[in-house]
């Protein structure tokens, strides 16, 4: 094993191991007390969702026993809007992909003792060019909680560099001010050295840049986004190296499992990224 995953992950787990030490204090909304985990959308399908394909995972977290396990967030990630606000500025689900609306599939997984989690951008634009909240983040915070929504994954795509601090804030206020407990996943990908503050503004800290399906790419996550970080996690707020690959084209079964147990080793958030359809108990 040693030989076929490289020095670079020993010296990873050595940095680990290290910068071990007490938990540290983190933002206390009754969310996030260990690790979220559960299945996001974006690793295997992008941007081809839609109400059957979340409808499908939400039954495979349940009959495949991962619910149980404690896999119980259901996240949307980018692409569930239409290009454009409504007349009155507000975001809108795209009717042909999510013809039941917003309200009624969060109901729908959270009846199946799972929770609803969705997407959205501190910039101008998402990441694939569809509305972002920055300037809107009362009005988005306020729809999301009538919508039912437990968790928020925000990203950081069309926006600038020098104010992410001021821009996660103000949706962390946003979503405080709706009296919803809601998951606030911050996803600005370790640019503003977000360990450094993000405790009292979010439940989670994006740490590096996207993984991808190559083991390259989970060590740069490990190395970038993990090692030397232990010191500023513990309940309540949680260094994310980003989504798990595991079952998604790309990686070898030995590296999928030492991806899996590394993402556990260093208490990060576990997201599926792999097609629940396809996979087996």
């Amino acid at each position: 094993m040693y030989h076929s995953l490289g020095p670079s992950l020993s010296c990873a787990v050595l940095c680990i191991v290290v910068s071990w030490c007490s938990p540290a204090v983190s933002l206390n909304n009754g969310l996030g007390r260990t690790p979220p985990m559960g299945f996001n959308t974006w690793n295997y399908f992008a941007c081809n969702i839609n109400e059957t394909v979340i409808r499908v995972a939400a039954d495979r977290l349940v009959t495949l026993g991962l619910a149980d396990a404690g896999y119980t967030y259901l996240n949307l990630d980018d692409c569930w809007a239409t290009r454009a606000r409504d007349a009155t500025g507000q975001l809108q689900p795209d009717p042909a992909k999510f013809p039941s609306g917003m309200q009624a599939l969060a109901l729908s997984i959270q009846q199946k003792g799972l929770q609803f989690g969705i997407y959205a951008d501190a910039g101008l634009f998402t990441c694939a060019g569809f509305p972002g909240s920055r300037y809107h983040e009362a009005d988005d915070a306020a729809l999301f909680a009538s919508w039912g929504v437990d968790y928020l994954k925000y990203d950081n795509c069309f926006s600038a560099a020098l104010d992410v601090q001021q821009r996660y804030t103000a949706m962390h206020d946003a979503l405080n001010s709706t009296g919803r407990p809601i998951y606030f996943s911050m996803c600005e990908w370790g640019v503003a050295g977000p360990w450094h503050w993000a405790e009292s503004v979010g439940n989670s800290w994006r740490t590096d840049a996207d993984i991808g399906p190559s083991w390259d790419s989970v060590l740069r996550c490990l190395d970038n986004g993990a090692a030397g970080l232990a010191k500023f996690a513990g309940p309540g707020g949680w260094n994310d190296p980003d989504m798990l690959e595991v079952g998604v084209p790309g990686l070898t079964p030995a590296q999928q499992r030492s991806h899996f147990a590394l993402w556990a080793l260093v208490k990060a958030p576990l997201l599926i990224g792999a097609d629940l359809a396809s996979i087996s108990a």
